[in-house]
């Protein structure tokens, strides 16, 4: 028991360690990051927390008489059940791609109440595609300029019509069917339930647009 909570005080000692290194200016420039020691740490961790764990459950079995007690080693083993680690989202640079990507970032690191300002912005600046945004990339790690750099991406990267062109370009693109197979009009469907859900998304969709798609997909269907 008592070498678990060393473990565990370990790790906590390392997690705060951890949060001041990639708020550090130059971060991904360190060895720390290109060797990625976070992720050879973590792989440390939890290897010898298990056989610790493991160890202990064979040196203090369970006995019948406190089955129905939780020792505190399972107990601890219990609360570090670790859940999949979310990647960070990642933005391609393409305005069709912004709306998902704003999303995902926006409910994963905006709204994450756990990080600061600082952090944020560190995620924000790791999710950029490469070679693009240099003047985001060059903004100084502070949390004062983070709400600058994302109202920034933001004003460059939110145009609902070039999302609204993509997908209306893409319904043109369906090819027109000689024979009324279902594997092809269930294909069809998919294209226009995926088209329908991202102009919604960018509040692009209106009566005359369906009007508008029901006549053009009537034109696609086979003429006998």
């Amino acid at each position: 028991m008592k070498r678990l909570q060393q473990i565990e005080s370990l790790n906590s000692a390392y997690e705060t360690t951890h949060q001041v290194i990639i708020c550090t200016e130059g971060y991904v420039k360190t060895d720390y990051h290109a060797k990625k020691i976070a992720v050879s740490f973590e792989d440390l961790y939890m290897e010898t927390y298990c056989l610790v764990a493991e160890g202990q459950r064979i040196k203090f079995p369970v006995t019948p008489s406190s089955a129905s007690a939780p020792t505190a080693v399972s107990t601890v083993a219990d609360a570090r059940v670790h859940m999949p680690k979310l990647k960070l989202p990642k933005f391609s640079g393409n305005c069709v791609d912004w709306p998902g990507y704003y999303d995902a970032f926006t409910r994963l690191i905006h709204q994450n109440k756990r990080l600061d300002n600082i952090q944020r912005f560190h995620f924000l600046k790791e999710s950029l595609p490469a070679g693009r945004d240099f003047d985001i990339r060059q903004i100084p790690l502070t949390a004062a300029y983070y709400t600058v750099a994302r109202d920034t991406l933001i004003q460059r990267y939110n145009i609902p019509r070039v999302v609204f062109s993509n997908h209306k370009n893409m319904l043109y693109q369906l090819p027109s069917l000689s024979k009324e197979k279902p594997d092809d009009i269930r294909s069809m469907i998919s294209a226009v339930n995926v088209c329908a859900a991202a102009c919604n998304t960018i509040n692009a969709s209106s009566q005359d647009g369906d009007h508008w798609v029901a006549h053009y997909l009537t034109a696609k269907l086979p003429k006998e």
